[in-house]
């Protein structure tokens, strides 16, 4: 299954402005270790949780650009610059800290 990762990168730098908050898409927000806790705890075995996404650090850019936001003295060049912003996002996928979740379990 999918859902979004309510610790990912986008969500937590967006909060409520991000387009992925708020009904109708989605009423309740997971992260990695509370998705494992509630899979565990309804007798699933997670066998991966992953956060592949690959637009995190592009949709962060794109809504400062369209709020005329700042992002900082190290964030804005890191974001604005694609060879940083890319090895940014896989960093993100890395260590689970992209807004996108990807979680495989079977029923134990």
């Amino acid at each position: 299954m999918t859902t979004p990762n309510i610790k990912g990168f986008d969500l937590a730098m967006l909060g409520a402005d991000s387009e992925n908050v708020g009904g109708p898409n989605h009423l309740q927000y997971f992260h990695p270790m509370a998705m494992a806790m509630m899979l565990e705890r309804h007798r699933f075995k997670v066998l991966s949780i992953t956060t592949p996404g690959k637009l995190d650090a592009d949709i962060v850019l794109t809504q400062m650009v369209r709020e005329g936001l700042d992002a900082g003295p190290f964030l804005g060049p890191m974001l604005k610059d694609v060879a940083p912003r890319e090895a940014f996002q896989k960093f993100l996928q890395e260590n689970c800290l992209s807004s996108n979740m990807m979680v495989v379990a079977r029923k134990s």
